[in-house]
């Protein structure tokens, strides 16, 4: 579950939001921003169950692509790199959307 930002503070959430603790975030409400999402199938952090179910939750999720073999660190580490032409891929094609979007 997502929640909306935490001010840190009960009187700063309640100035917010009405309440101490800030309200969920509904991923289904982005419409407009293009997802990429990278999955190591061996992170115990954003476990592979629930990265399909959160995919199954966006709208905008334009690549999705599960990795054998890699965990949360991984993707900082970059001890293996071959995901990173995916990486570049879709930077690309973020840009080449971008471009005739301005035009």
């Amino acid at each position: 579950m997502f929640k909306k930002y935490d001010y840190g503070s009960d009187a700063a959430n309640i100035e917010k939001y009405g309440s101490k603790i800030p309200p969920s975030l509904n991923v289904g409400d982005i419409k407009k921003v293009p997802i990429a999402m990278f999955v190591g199938l061996q992170d115990d952090l954003a476990d592979p169950v629930d990265t399909r179910n959160l995919r199954s939750s966006l709208n905008t999720v334009s690549f999705y692509q599960e990795y054998d073999q890699m965990d949360h660190g991984s993707f900082l580490i970059g001890k293996n790199m071959d995901y990173f032409s995916d990486v570049i891929a879709q930077l690309h094609k973020a840009n080449e959307e971008a471009l005739v979007y301005i035009q």
